[in-house]
């Protein structure tokens, strides 16, 4: 792994955008410019000394001084957005947790869904192995709520119902 050292040779992180920008001038880009692309999924790439690193996990080594054990989650889903207040070191379970309602979703609620043997909504939650459901409610908006609840009682601060992507 690159050293906290050379990075900062290399690049500076601006907390507050979440941006890092070139502290050297090369045939590739100018001191001063932002470091790094977009990948397919969404996240900054910064290719420092011929290896490409995620600038999230930069910011946080960064930041701390150290590179995190982990995952760093992103609090609000969006990949690009790494200023420092909207990353946390996590699990991959917590970092699961965070995730977006899919795109095949058909409630438009995250973990809400049809039972339509009985023509009621119901939601589940996955929590480190286990499955919390429940069942019998007239409207996905309905289910959508009472699984917010019961979200937050379990997860604190990585429940995420959907509503903040």
């Amino acid at each position: 792994m690159i050293s906290l050292e050379e990075v900062k040779r290399l690049v500076n992180y601006d907390p507050a955008s979440g941006l890092f920008f070139w502290t050297f001038k090369n045939s590739n880009h100018d001191v001063g410019t932002i470091a790094g692309r977009r990948n397919s999924r969404g996240y900054i790439r910064i290719k420092l000394l011929g290896k490409d690193y995620y600038a999230h996990r930069l910011a946080f080594l960064f930041m701390t001084g150290v590179w995190p054990k982990e995952v760093v989650d992103h609090k609000n889903g969006r990949q690009s957005d790494n200023r420092w207040t909207n990353l946390r070191e996590a699990t991959q379970a917590q970092n699961v947790l965070n995730s977006k309602v899919q795109k095949n979703n058909k409630s438009g609620f995250k973990g809400v869904y049809e039972d339509k043997r009985r023509g009621t909504w119901f939601f589940v939650i996955t929590s480190i192995g286990n499955k919390t459901a429940k069942y019998g409610f007239e409207s996905a908006l309905e289910a959508f709520n009472a699984r917010k609840e019961v979200l937050n009682s379990i997860h604190g601060d990585f429940a995420n119902d959907g509503t903040i992507q």
